[in-house]
């Protein structure tokens, strides 16, 4: 008896856990930071999509 309730608190315990972390992470800042890379400039390839006269 007193194992099935140690095992129980063990697998509550980590599930708490695991929602702990989705909480922490879920609410940390979503900006763009330290990136290599930039849009300098349109593509070719979405201004050819765009003078195409597709209906959607």
């Amino acid at each position: 008896m007193l194992k099935k309730a140690v095992v129980a608190l063990g697998i509550v315990l980590i599930l708490q856990s695991l929602f702990a972390l989705c909480l922490v992470s879920a609410m940390q800042l979503l900006v763009l930071r330290n990136t290599p890379f930039g849009v300098t400039g349109a593509s070719p390839v979405v201004k050819a999509v765009a003078s195409k006269d597709v209906p959607c």
